[in-house]
């Protein structure tokens, strides 16, 4: 059988070719790995997790840059409650220029005012639906939106991925 050249095409951007005149198949095997590698990222869910706040200023709750050097989508918000707030709290989430300004541009107020009935690993997509578009350069919050966030003691669990 005689040595033939090897496209692979990823998508319309990417495209490898394996030359068998080449010394050094090596490298283009490592090339067209490292390319799959960045398909399989490109479609694969990310998670940021940090610590809840207890604060009632913007972001006060969570305020997180997006981490990619692109837009990415927001498919899951999950909020692991090991304390709760003392009273009744409902949350804004969206995204904002900076970690500390309430961003109800998602336009999404959960109210925790039942938060004794809801389970301390409480996925918000169970209740709201949480798939919106973080846009590179801008921050992921949760504030108080009214009530207090008092109290409240947790991590909270963003999956993402990139738009």
């Amino acid at each position: 059988m005689a040595d033939r050249a090897v496209k692979l095409q990823l998508d319309d951007t990417v495209e490898t070719v394996i030359d068998p005149a080449t010394e050094d198949k090596q490298d283009d095997i490592i090339t067209i790995l490292t390319n799959i590698n960045s398909l399989f990222n490109f479609m694969t869910e990310k998670w940021i997790s940090g610590n809840l706040a207890d604060a009632d200023t913007g972001g006060g709750i969570f305020g997180v840059l997006n981490p990619e050097s692109a837009d990415i989508i927001i498919t899951h918000i999950i909020l692991y409650r090991t304390v709760n707030p003392s009273g009744t709290l409902d949350i804004d989430i969206g995204y904002a220029d900076d970690a500390i300004t309430l961003s109800n541009n998602y336009d999404t107020v959960l109210g925790f005012d039942t938060l004794e009935t809801l389970p301390k690993i409480l996925d918000l997509n169970s209740y709201i639906e949480v798939n919106f578009l973080c846009p590179n350069g801008k921050y992921i919050t949760c504030s108080t939106d009214s009530g207090s966030a008092s109290g409240l003691v947790g991590k909270y669990y963003i999956s993402y991925i990139l738009a």
